[in-house]
């Protein structure tokens, strides 16, 4: 919780010297990839996980970039989730949640 209070006060001084013409768009860029923003890029990751049979799930954001993800469906849920991973990784990082979320919740994910 702390470190989230600190990445806002550090945006919240970075937009402040945005507006104020003190910092530049390109080093606020610069500062929320390398500080925030931590994808794991494609190919890496496991893309295969055993016994997790997972089906590519592709959509369209509003400003048209393709966005990817994992459905695995349960085939008697006592719910359904969508599990967003955050700021770092990317979905092949996260098999073991998305297992237990499956197999002990009896979820679709």
């Amino acid at each position: 919780m702390m470190r989230r209070a600190a990445i806002l006060t550090i945006l919240g001084l970075a937009q402040a010297g945005l507006a104020s013409g003190c910092i530049t768009a390109g080093a606020l860029a610069d500062f929320e990839y390398s500080q925030v923003f931590q994808p794991v890029r494609y190919p890496d990751g496991n893309w295969r996980p055993a016994d997790l049979p997972v089906e590519n799930a592709w959509f369209v954001a509003e400003d048209s970039t393709l966005l990817h993800g994992w459905y695995l469906p349960h085939e008697k849920p006592a719910g359904v989730v969508l599990f967003a991973h955050g700021h770092s990784g990317n979905v092949s990082t996260q098999a073991e949640t998305l297992r237990t979320l499956h197999d002990r919740h009896r979820l679709s994910v």
